[in-house]
């Protein structure tokens, strides 16, 4: 998704695919992004690690999206459900 100017705000998780119950770890918050696919890629060359991403509208916090990775072990094995879902390739 690309916005005019760093429109939006994203948050990465990272599920504990042993225990279900626990709440999911937060593993980075980029508060100002302009363009969703460019900041998924950035995660990506950095090497690091999620499972899903909130997207959220930054000025007022709005929930837009959430957007699974697909090359995370943990939403294949444990989330099956979960691949009908918005994935980014």
């Amino acid at each position: 998704m690309k916005g005019v100017k760093n429109d939006f705000s994203m948050t990465f998780f990272v599920r504990d695919p042993e225990d279900l119950s626990r709440k999911d770890t937060q593993v980075l918050y980029l508060q100002y992004v302009h363009n969703t696919e460019k900041a998924i890629l950035w995660c990506k060359s950095n090497s690091i690690s999620w499972d899903y991403a909130n997207v959220y509208e930054r000025r007022t916090r709005k929930f837009l999206e959430r957007v699974y990775n697909p090359y995370s072990r943990n939403i294949e094995e444990s989330h099956s459900h979960l691949k009908e879902k918005k994935t980014w390739k």
